[in-house]
């Protein structure tokens, strides 16, 4: 049951990467959106974590459907399925073992879980200085490694999610809340452009956006997370006693 669990899942979010590829492929209709301030600092930023979050996911998945796979291999009964050299089941034992040791490097970071936090807080400040940001906006190469590292943002923060918990996750909402909301006063009501990419209607704009979406946060997804997490500890508590 959890073989085919984990190939579902797998294959709900492979569809969701292949629908977003073909979404940014098409550079007519993501030029014209990007021209918009609050698509770009709001939407986009949001898509690309959850891309980063998804890749750590889709990872994950094909990894235990390869050593489920190994495993169903290894005790059937069939006498021809032997580790002969190039075979099938030797080269999927080679895969599985690669893939581990290429992951188990990427995952040392766990350790030391800080350092996803420092990763994905140093890359939002990076390319959110203006200068960087007007040129990522100016030079095609410059935005797909702001992209790329949006990307990175997100796997960043999904690990830091689950290497830290519960309280993380409040302080991490709660953050966010404050951050876009103060962002979101600040682009409202600045006299001067920040973006000169943009002009300063767009930042207005994208500073309304960004209040609303931090009262939309506030408002209604902090308590659906405080009552969800309440309820989910009322439940543990019970079954314990």
């Amino acid at each position: 049951m959890r073989f085919w669990k984990e190939k579902r899942n797998s294959l709900i979010i492979f569809s969701f990467l292949l629908l977003i590829l073909i979404f940014f492929s098409q550079d007519d209709k993501i030029e014209s959106l990007e021209k918009n301030l609050s698509f770009h600092m709001i939407v986009e930023h949001l898509i690309f974590f959850i891309i980063g979050v998804s890749i750590v996911l889709l990872n994950e998945s094909i990894l235990k459907i390869l050593n489920n796979t190994l495993l169903i291999f290894k005790n059937s009964n069939n006498n021809q399925l032997k580790f002969e050299k190039f075979s099938f089941l030797f080269l999927l034992n080679i895969i599985v073992k690669r893939w581990k040791s290429f992951l188990k490097i990427i995952f040392m970071l766990n350790h030391h879980p800080v350092i996803w936090i420092i990763i994905a807080i140093d890359i939002m400040i990076f390319w959110h200085i203006p200068f960087f940001f007007d040129l990522a906006f100016l030079d095609n190469f410059t935005h797909i490694l702001q992209h790329l590292s949006f990307i990175i943002v997100g796997a960043s923060v999904y690990m830091a999610i689950r290497n830290f918990g519960e309280s993380f996750n409040l302080i991490l909402l709660v953050s966010l809340i404050g951050m876009m909301g103060i962002s979101g006063i600040f682009f409202s009501v600045v006299d001067d452009t920040v973006y000169v990419v943009y002009d300063i209607q767009q930042h207005h704009d994208t500073g309304f956006y960004m209040v609303v979406t931090s009262l939309v946060m506030l408002i209604v997804i902090l308590p659906v997370y405080l009552i969800k997490k309440t309820i989910f500890h009322i439940k543990f508590t019970n079954q314990k006693t």
